[in-house]
């Protein structure tokens, strides 16, 4: 993942916060796919959406699985308590309401949206093809602009 979509410190995201997960990464020829396909890595997504549409900052990390001890602290370390956070009917996001958050479980069948569930995969996809900037690259050409 990218150093910038990773940096410590950052403030969490709040009000409609979205969290899903997906998969990146290659299958093995002849290999396995979906969740059990080994060269894939399972990264969790939060994105703070506005309304009436749009959206504002994100967080991806990297976890091991998609179950409660992973879910719960990735969502406790990117978003805010008190947040609503709308997630799909996996189980590993059970414990959200213990943490202050409001959860809404989302079918998305019933969403009225045919891009609803697409749009981590195409901010994941945006970022990987987005070319690497350090911070003082980042920097520099503020400066230059300023």
């Amino acid at each position: 993942m990218r150093p910038t979509m990773v940096r410590p410190g950052r403030d969490k995201l709040s009000g409609s916060v979205e969290i899903d997960e997906t998969l990146i990464g290659g299958q093995d020829k002849g290999g396995r796919r979906g969740r059990k396909a080994g060269r894939q890595s399972l990264v969790a997504i939060a994105v703070e959406v506005h309304e009436p549409k749009g959206f504002g900052r994100i967080r991806m990390q990297r976890i091991p699985d998609a179950s409660g001890r992973s879910l719960i602290p990735f969502a406790r370390s990117f978003v805010v308590s008190a947040s609503t956070v709308p997630t799909y009917f996996r189980r590993g996001y059970n414990g959200l309401k213990r943490f202050g958050n409001i959860h809404k479980r989302v079918k998305l069948s019933e969403s009225g949206d045919p891009a609803h569930g697409l749009l981590f995969y195409s901010l994941l996809q945006q970022a990987m093809l987005a070319p690497s900037v350090t911070y003082k690259e980042m920097i520099a050409h503020g400066q230059q602009h300023g």
